[in-house]
């Protein structure tokens, strides 16, 4: 058999697995699951393909996921993780997952983890909550590599590791809140200003506002938005605003 032959039959043993894990998590009342081969994305003048494609909602959170498939006989190098990002990063709110039978090289970890790549080896498989913990840990727990769509958060951290918890502020005389901000310098400078060194600044993405949102609504919070620092004074300006204004003004 040759490589082609054993790419091909390891693409439709990654299809398969996931469809039959997706179809025995899945009720009635959830939303049609696509599953594609082979998709071909339209770009100016050429084309990408993907090997595999999955849209489906888990834990109330559409996951749209394009994976690529690798059966070599040696660890994935840098090039190929390169190569796989460049297809997708046009891409909105697609999520890419490399799936290689022997690993990776340090390279590839290294970028994948800077532009958001889930990384798996075929161990992971049977798993179809691998994944999903996977996707949803770069939703709520976001790394130093996140981008901010367009805001900043500050989370909080022990022994260097997310808690998972966004910072609250409750000055005098304002309402408890959580700060938002829309440069990482602004963050890092309020970090810097008041020597809170188990904060960190984290990129928001537009697939977390739900759960951001949910989580000021539940909590009685409202939104401190830092928009900009006055040379002069140094002061930050900054406004404050609900929720669900927050919702309609910036969530796509």
């Amino acid at each position: 058999m040759n490589s082609q032959d054993k790419g091909a039959l390891f693409e439709e043993y990654i299809e398969k697995v996931y469809r039959l894990l997706l179809d025995l998590e899945t009720s009635k009342d959830d939303e049609p699951i696509i599953i594609s081969r082979n998709v071909k994305l339209l770009r100016h003048g050429y084309t990408d393909e993907i090997d595999i494609y999955y849209e489906f909602t888990k834990a109330k959170i559409r996951h749209r996921v394009a994976i690529e498939c690798k059966n070599y006989s040696s660890p994935v190098e840098i090039s190929k993780i390169r190569d796989f990002h460049g297809k997708i990063y046009r891409s909105q709110k697609i999520t890419g997952v490399f799936i290689s039978s022997n690993g990776f090289q340090s390279g590839a970890k290294s970028y994948a983890i800077e532009h958001g790549i889930i990384l798996m080896v075929t161990s992971d498989l049977p798993n179809l909550f691998n994944l999903i913990g996977k996707r949803l840990e770069q939703i709520y727990l976001p790394n130093e590599y996140t981008k901010g769509e367009p805001f900043y958060v500050l989370m909080e951290m022990q022994n260097k590791v997310l808690t998972g918890s966004y910072h609250v502020v409750s000055f005098k005389d304002t309402p408890r809140s959580i700060m938002l901000f829309l440069s990482k310098n602004l963050a890092a400078e309020y970090i810097e200003r008041t020597k809170e060194f188990d904060l960190v600044p984290r990129g928001i993405k537009q697939e977390s506002y739900d759960f951001l949102i949910h989580f000021a609504k539940r909590m009685d919070l409202k939104f401190q938005l830092n928009i900009m620092r006055y040379p002069e004074s140094g002061n930050t300006m900054s406004v404050f605003i609900e929720p669900d204004q927050l919702k309609s003004e910036f969530f796509d």
